[in-house]
């Protein structure tokens, strides 16, 4: 009887050890789905980030002479290359120059410097354009970081991180243009000409070469807003602008500098002496005139300033002698 009792009690105490590791499985089991769960969550953001976000992630192995190293030579890109840029992945990971070849010529010395201050800091960002399949150009922003290893502490990898900005570069590009451009004639303002006249005046010394500075002023522009209002006011002006882009050349500097006062920087030459191009500028204002059936004719006040390398002044002194010639020439026509 005992020992029926005691194999009772054991039967007992197995089936509740078996029930407890039961429970325990299950919990288990629910901890693993749980796990598996959130692995494959994982797994979908990270396919998601390396397919359709507008993230470029790439990675490149460092060779052994990291002096040596070429920053973006990649063994690795996300999917979403397709969609940024056009090209399938193996296009660019299979050539060790495609990410270089395809960088701006004029960007392309920044990854020099990047890679050193990469390997000094562990860290580097850098902005530069790319072209993408169609021959476009993107702006990326780049945020590259250096990976070691633990045992040895020593860099083995960088992985990095593009976002495409051109918009943002577009709109940066069009506040700039805004700044130094005049909204009614879209030639440059005063500050746009003075500014890029200082950088032609720094490259006339260095070159030596000579310029020619024009001051023109629209005749009778207070009559014209007053005897036709200030819309015909505005046309004359457009189209004193367009006298001015049809007689100089493109990589001359054409400015309204104030209401009716025009600026313009040329590079002398042999062939664009000032008598030719004030000859030419006067043959277009009287072709100009004989289309027009306007109540009143395009005319201009010129004046005129020199400098070269032989006798270089600043841009100060050459608006201030054009200006003076060109008020001298004004009021000769209204004596």
């Amino acid at each position: 009887m005992r020992d029926s009792t005691k194999t009772k009690a054991q039967l007992i105490s197995e089936v509740e050890e078996l029930r407890q590791r039961v429970k325990e499985l299950e919990r288990e089991g629910s901890r693993g789905k749980y796990l598996e769960d959130i692995l494959q969550a994982s797994q979908y953001r990270l396919k998601y980030l390396l397919t359709y976000s507008k993230a470029l992630i790439y990675s490149t192995k460092i060779q052994n002479d990291k002096h040596n190293f070429t920053l973006h030579s990649v063994d690795f890109v996300s999917d979403n290359i397709r969609q940024v840029l056009g090209y399938e992945p193996h296009e660019i990971t299979g050539d060790p120059a495609a990410w270089m070849v395809r960088v701006h010529p004029d960007d392309a010395a920044l990854f020099d410097i990047n890679a050193k201050r990469l390997f000094k800091e562990g860290h580097q960002t850098s902005e530069y354009r790319f072209r993408d399949l169609d021959g476009n150009w993107h702006w990326f922003h780049d945020e590259m970081r250096l990976i070691h290893d633990k045992a040895t502490g020593q860099p083995y990898e960088v992985v990095g991180v593009c976002f495409d900005i051109t918009n943002r570069k577009q709109m940066e590009e069009e506040l700039r243009l805004l700044s130094v451009t005049d909204q009614l004639t879209g030639l440059y303002n005063r500050r746009g000409f003075i500014a890029f006249a200082e950088q032609q005046l720094k490259l006339t010394a260095r070159r030596k070469r000579g310029l020619l500075l024009f001051f023109a002023d629209l005749d009778g522009m207070k009559a014209i807003n007053d005897n036709f209002g200030h819309e015909e006011g505005d046309r004359a002006l457009l189209e004193t602008a367009n006298i001015l882009r049809e007689t100089f050349r493109e990589t001359d500097i054409l400015a309204r500098i104030g209401g009716d006062e025009f600026a313009i920087l040329t590079i002398d030459s042999p062939e664009m002496t000032a008598d030719i191009l004030i000859d030419r500028l006067q043959t277009h204002i009287e072709a100009h005139n004989a289309l027009k059936d306007k109540p009143f004719a395009i005319s201009m006040s010129i004046g005129m300033s020199t400098c070269d390398s032989k006798a270089m002044r600043s841009l100060d002194e050459l608006m201030s002698m054009a200006d003076k010639k060109m008020y001298e020439n004004k009021k000769r026509k209204s004596g």
